[in-house]
């Protein structure tokens, strides 16, 4: 294992500033055999082999080359190698540059990333992939010697570019989906149901509570009661800074402290107790 790979594997969990880190890097073996967190943001292209991949206690997806995907700071995710030749190239950005690039959109996109992740998917291009491989080669210190303000041009272009698919990616989807599931979808997304029960959500729509959770399954993959409560798990996260365990269960509609308990644990790979201290060490 050489010297930059033991320093990235060394920092990937707990890396506090990456603006003298490398801002690139291929793994050809790296494994996760648990769900973690970065501090900062992470984009990912797989460019070889095939992999497992789980943000926020989804089920795994399979990815191979050219699927494209990424992570913030407020998710947790799993990455597991299915074969000895898969490798993904790594973008890293720190939430300060992100913030200062998503505000280049005139989007609420850097509040809208966090939700968007577990459920984004993207393949680029052949012509993509080889481009972005291009930039990548120029942090190659042994190839380019290029200045500091360079790189970090380069840097700032790269992300930019990655932002855009996601943007397509977001507004592609508004396309196929039925007018009112996306906008009940973006509500949902929103947290505007976090302290809503199922039938009042499907009373907003207007339609039948059987047609909204067969159509909404239909064209989303899941129910609606398990893509909300993926958004009041979310939201939990924040009320756990300020609210015990069992208050933060009660608000957000567990009758039972010991099922949210289990469903925390299950996206988050912690349970509640644990993310309120590793928060506070933070």
């Amino acid at each position: 294992m050489g010297k930059d790979t033991e320093n990235i594997m060394k920092n990937f969990f707990t890396l506090k500033d990456i603006s003298d880190h490398r801002y690139t890097a291929t793994w050809g073996f790296f494994t996760s055999p648990v769900a973690h967190r970065h501090v900062f943001y992470e984009f990912s292209v797989i460019t070889s082999g095939t992999c497992n991949h789980s943000i926020d206690g989804n089920l795994p997806t399979q990815l191979s080359r050219g699927d494209f995907y990424f992570i913030t700071p407020k998710n947790r995710h799993q990455l597991s190698r299915l074969k000895e030749n898969s490798q993904h190239r790594d973008f890293y950005v720190s939430a300060e540059k992100m913030e200062k690039i998503c505000n280049m959109f005139n989007l609420d996109l850097i509040e809208d990333l966090p939700r968007l992740s577990p459920i984004f998917k993207k393949k680029l291009t052949e012509s993509q992939l080889v481009s972005l491989e291009e930039k990548a080669t120029y942090f190659n210190q042994n190839l380019y010697t290029f200045s500091p303000e360079v790189l970090e041009d380069i840097h700032t272009s790269i992300i930019t570019e990655l932002l855009g698919f996601i943007v397509q990616t977001k507004y592609e989807k508004k396309l196929l989906l039925p007018e009112w599931i996306f906008a009940l979808v973006n509500r949902i997304e929103n947290g505007d149901f976090v302290f809503s029960s199922i039938d009042e959500i499907v009373k907003t729509t207007g339609f039948a509570h059987g047609y909204v959770c067969r159509q909404f399954k239909k064209y989303m993959g899941k129910t609606l009661l398990s893509y909300n409560n993926a958004i009041k798990l979310r939201e939990s996260t924040n009320l756990l800074k300020t609210h015990t365990v069992t208050q933060t269960a009660s608000i957000l509609g567990w009758d039972n402290p010991k099922n949210y308990n289990i469903a925390f644990k299950k996206v988050f790979g912690i349970t509640p107790s644990q993310y309120k201290k590793e928060t506070k060490e933070e």
